[in-house]
């Protein structure tokens, strides 16, 4: 019994249907069960639709971990400013409800692959011993395709993952919680060792905030200094900021524009012509079809009916050209040149009457 109920809650991830309650961003829209039998019974099925008002926010959140990787907590802050825009979760039991964005709010948000657009099940073990603790991603179980309408790519969501990687155990450049903490370091989390590949941390000395890269010995990498190396900080937001007031900021800025927006319009020329050469093909060919047809209809045995009958066609064909609009589906004023066709504003008949 439990092998059949997993086979079906597989199938039934697969076709895309949702399991318990819509995640943040995505409402779930109920749809007749596809079992006739249970159908019979009313029994529904439930499919994802991106919310109105709760999508927004998982874009939001996952742009601003992206483009700024900001931590689980930083990201529940900048929410909190602003619960209207910014709706918080509310639990399956609604007495729970905090009434504010929290980390593990954000982290769930963040961690969901629903939002790519694929159906997922088996991300978190509810039974045994880890209760509630995070599958491996290869015991995941996926919809082959996207079954619902994406509120971030595939692309996105594998970047929020890697920020992950990166920022662990480092807070987003904030005071500790320790009352003897006394500074912060602007470049937390963003300076990592070319040699070991290990993130460097923060260190006082003598009133000066350093970063230093201090792995242990059996971990230290050909060409890596044998002990731990300190980097000053002023050195590294001196260098910092002369590159962004020379390469990003500089004089020449006008120049690199005015070279993007010439790029993009030969991008669009180009466009351009691609698309009068694909209409002048599709042109010729039925041009040529047309040729080929007539060629074929002279080598053929035709009765009167068919011929009567490629008349109207081709005088239907013209007076289309001409402006004149079919009449169905109902019967209006009949064009006097053409009586299967009412009149339009640009029908020769009615400019002549």
């Amino acid at each position: 019994m439990l092998g059949k109920a997993w086979d079906g809650f597989e199938t039934h991830t697969e076709q895309g249907y949702n399991v318990g309650k819509a995640c943040y961003g995505y409402i779930a829209k109920k749809m007749p069960h596809p079992v006739p039998a249970k159908r019979a019974k009313g029994l529904k099925k439930t499919r994802l639709e991106i919310h109105p008002v709760e999508g927004p926010v998982v874009r939001k959140s996952f742009g601003w971990r992206v483009a700024e990787r900001l931590g689980y907590q930083a990201i529940a802050d900048r929410l909190n400013e602003d619960l209207v825009t910014n709706p918080p979760p509310t639990p399956v039991g609604p007495d729970n409800a905090v009434g504010m964005w929290t980390y593990l709010n954000v982290r769930d948000i963040l961690t969901n692959p629903k939002h790519t657009g694929h159906m997922v099940w088996n991300r978190r073990a509810r039974k045994g011993g880890g209760k509630n603790r995070m599958n491996p991603i290869s015991e995941w179980v996926w919809s082959p395709d996207p079954t619902h309408e994406a509120n971030i790519d595939l692309e996105t969501f594998v970047q929020a993952q890697q920020v992950a990687e990166q920022r662990e155990r480092s807070r987003t450049a904030s005071k500790s919680r320790d009352p003897q903490a006394k500074r912060t370091y602007r470049l937390r989390s963003y300076i990592f060792c070319v040699l070991c590949r290990r993130r460097l941390y923060g260190k006082t000395k003598h009133q000066h905030a350093y970063y230093v890269c201090a792995p242990k010995k059996a971990w230290v990498p050909e060409g890596h200094p044998p002990s731990t190396y300190w980097v000053r900080e002023g050195g590294m937001v001196k260098g910092l900021t002369e590159f962004l007031a020379n390469h990003v900021f500089g004089r020449y800025r006008r120049q690199l524009l005015s070279v993007s927006l010439k790029e993009l319009d030969e991008n669009a020329k180009k466009d351009r012509k691609t698309k009068i050469t694909a209409l002048r093909r599709a042109i010729t060919e039925a041009e040529t079809k047309r040729k080929n047809l007539v060629r074929n209809l002279e080598l053929t045995d035709v009765d009167q009916d068919f011929v009567r009958d490629v008349n109207e066609r081709r005088a239907e064909l013209r007076a289309r050209s001409r402006g004149c609009v079919p009449s169905w589906p109902r019967q209006r004023t009949r064009c006097s040149r053409h009586p299967t066709w009412v009149w339009s504003t640009s029908c020769p008949s009615r400019r002549s009457s």
